[in-house]
């Protein structure tokens, strides 16, 4: 399915332009320090929202927007004393939920109370196996992810997903970690590319080699476990990177809308308000503050949305403009995008560096 181009485009179809899914980092606070955190969590803000103020926003996203889809990440969501509070309350609002969390504080009486919600998606932190995740994330913390799958396991947890960030320290571990999604019968796999913003930096992210070693490991993996586990559409793989094979059984529609971007919207701990949980980083891109003006004032009235409400999403530079998947992918994460280039219409960094070293796959360009 091809992209409308622009959110006017959405608008004169809908008449509105809608917000279809929405992000609340609920806490900076976070219990780990790894080194490639974009959202650079650790120590908490000291004026975080209040657990009022958390419900009123989903109200208002779900009464005033009509959002269907909310999702909780950090931080560490579970660092939060409330956390099972804003869970409920959010289901009982008839939301789709998805969570990300390291699962180290997740404990059996914590995933008893929220036993009864059918999340889209629970997501925990794998970066690799024992030596390599705690290198990244702290010593423990392997154990208690690994604890946190059995417990989902045990309570009959539907779409629990093992998320890895691939960076230097662990793209040749792909196959270790989809051995422990197969052995936890997890049921989805996400590999997400490194944001480069908040603690991570360019020295930690993949070469274009190293990249093409880890999507071949993941692919041939699918292949090999074939049934046993789903590649989650969150991944931030595009489409061209799909081997062409798998592109033949479609596979690839899967991975080309990275998010609904620009019709989405993000609200960071402290109450700030940008276009997606990416954006955060950049002061730019900061379109209010939700104690200081209604969501509904900053999505129609703010300069950063009024802008975005502008952009042609298939005026995209670089090779995602020869991409055959242009329609549909959209140069997918704007965020890693304007991350790498500063500039929104820049082509995602991944394929551009594949481009520039001959080693995108050509039958993905158009007229070659």
């Amino acid at each position: 399915m091809e992209l409308v181009d622009t959110s006017i485009g959405i608008k004169e179809i809908l008449g509105d332009i809608p917000i279809l899914a929405a992000s609340i980092r609920v806490t900076k606070r976070c219990n780990a320090f790894c080194k490639h955190c974009y959202g650079n969590s650790g120590e908490p803000f000291n004026n975080e929202l209040t657990t009022r103020e958390i419900k009123k926003l989903i109200d208002v996203y779900s009464d005033e927007f009509g959002v269907k889809k909310i999702f909780f990440t950090g931080g560490e969501p579970f660092a939060r004393g409330d956390i099972v509070e804003i869970l409920q309350y959010a289901y009982y609002k008839n939301m789709e939920i998805l969570i990300s969390t390291n699962g180290s504080l997740l404990t059996k009486d914590i995933l008893k109370e929220i036993q009864n919600i059918n999340f889209s998606m629970f997501q925990i932190s794998i970066d690799g196996p024992k030596e390599i995740h705690n290198k990244i994330r702290g010593d423990g913390f392997f154990e208690k992810a690994i604890n946190a799958l059995k417990l989902l396991k045990e309570l009959n947890f539907k779409n629990v997903t093992i998320a890895t960030c691939l960076m230097k320290e662990n793209y040749d571990q792909i196959n270790k970690i989809i051995d422990i999604v197969v052995e936890y019968e997890v049921d989805i796999y996400s590999l997400v590319l490194l944001l480069v913003a908040g603690r991570a930096n360019s020295e930690l992210d993949v070469t274009s080699q190293e990249l093409k070693l880890a999507i071949n490991d993941l692919f041939s993996a699918y292949r090999k476990y074939k049934g046993k586990f789903k590649l989650a559409e969150n991944s931030i793989i595009p489409p061209a990177l799909v081997p062409a094979n798998l592109r033949e059984e479609g596979l690839h529609k899967q991975f080309e809308v990275c998010c609904a971007f620009p019709n989405i919207i993000g609200i960071e701990a402290n109450g700030d308000v940008a276009p997606c949980d990416g954006f955060f980083t950049f002061p730019e891109y900061i379109a209010g503050n939700i104690r200081e003006s209604s969501v509904l004032d900053i999505w129609e009235r703010s300069n950063v949305f009024s802008k975005l409400s502008e952009l042609n999403r298939l005026d995209i530079k670089g090779v995602c403009s020869k991409c055959i998947f242009l329609s549909t992918c959209a140069g997918s994460c704007r965020a890693s995008a304007y991350a790498y280039y500063k500039d929104i219409h820049a082509p995602f960094p991944t394929c551009q560096k594949l481009y520039e070293e001959g080693l995108f796959p050509p039958d993905c360009i158009v007229g070659e």
